[in-house]
């Protein structure tokens, strides 16, 4: 009894001030190696970067509160980007584009929790699968080729002016080789 105190004490008081203490000792650190490193840009930049991956963990929270996790994420941002970049190019409108694109993730997230609820397969295997089957679906579509095409010109305004163009890149390209 003693000791699972202790380690709750310790997980949640002791390492958490740990981890706090040598994430300052990294700012200070980094701050004295560069100048840059203070400069707004670069605090911006990293704000930018932890803006995206704050939604995206809160996301993956939500499904580990629930005491599961979903594999097949990665393969889905794939999936989607995919299919909106294809309807862009064939000249569908953006905004319709971009509500299929909400409307496949979804549907899919819809299957993946009717899976693991109502059929009671395991969270891991049915998000195995669901990851597999995106993953196949890319392939299908894309034949395993970069998509090329002509998109709107407010695509290209995020790429440019946001500073989204790596995260765009990501999405877009990346996953669908990542095996």
């Amino acid at each position: 009894m003693e000791k699972n105190n202790f380690s709750k004490f310790y997980s949640n008081k002791i390492l958490g001030k740990e981890l706090l203490i040598a994430t300052v000792l990294l700012i200070i650190f980094f701050s004295l190696s560069s100048d840059a490193f203070m400069s707004w840009r670069n605090i911006s930049n990293i704000l930018r970067v932890l803006s995206i991956t704050g939604v995206l963990t809160l996301g993956f929270s939500l499904i580990m509160i629930g005491g599961d996790f979903d594999l097949s994420i990665g393969s889905l941002i794939g999936l989607i980007n995919i299919v909106g970049l294809i309807l862009m190019d064939k000249g569908v409108n953006l905004w319709l584009a971009f509500l299929v694109m909400i409307l496949i993730g979804v549907a899919w997230e819809l299957i993946n929790a009717m899976l693991v609820v109502k059929i009671k397969i395991h969270a891991f295997v049915a998000s195995l699968a669901m990851w597999q089957i995106a993953r196949g679906i890319i392939y299908w579509i894309s034949g395993g080729r970069t998509i090329y095409g002509d998109y709107p010109e407010v695509l290209t305004f995020i790429n440019q002016k946001t500073g989204f163009n790596n995260y765009i890149y990501y999405c877009c390209s990346n996953n669908l080789f990542i095996g």
